[in-house]
């Protein structure tokens, strides 16, 4: 007599169910790390905008001005003296206190009085990210918070 080889079907069902429901397990989180990740990528690219300004600025010799959320325009409208930023995918700026900035050409913000933060808030996961942008045009970055 001769054995079959391979599996049956009852045992390749009970694989799948196994598979789906620990997929469906880890789902959410999934869905939180995906929305996460959007957050850091656009607080990054928002640091590397400005630091791109204020290079461009002092290598230029001349100011360079960094429009925020100007629904208007994008960045195919860049030139080399004026930068538009927007923030994408469920993220939002949230504090329009300066709704540009402008670099010297050297590389301090022109007109400051303070520093400015500027927070990106995600509206699915209710937390934010703030950017700190100081007199002396420098970045830092602050810990996450809520909205």
């Amino acid at each position: 007599m001769q054995k079959n080889k391979g599996f049956t079907l009852i045992e390749l069902m009970v694989t799948i169910a196994v598979l789906a429901i620990i997929a469906i397990l880890a789902a959410p989180s999934m869905n939180y790390m995906v929305e996460k990740q959007r957050l850091n990528l656009t607080a990054r690219d928002l640091s590397n905008t400005l630091f791109e300004a204020r290079s461009k600025a002092v290598l230029l010799r001349e100011e360079v001005t960094v429009t925020l959320n100007d629904v208007t325009k994008s960045s195919v409208n860049n030139t080399d003296t004026h930068i538009y930023w927007r923030a994408r995918s469920n993220n939002a700026l949230t504090s329009t206190s300066p709704t540009s900035i402008i670099f010297t050409s050297y590389g301090i913000v022109k007109d400051a009085t303070t520093d400015s933060d500027l927070m990106i808030c995600n509206s699915h996961l209710n937390i934010k990210k703030i950017i700190t942008v100081t007199r002396m045009g420098t970045l830092s970055n602050k810990s996450d918070g809520t909205c």
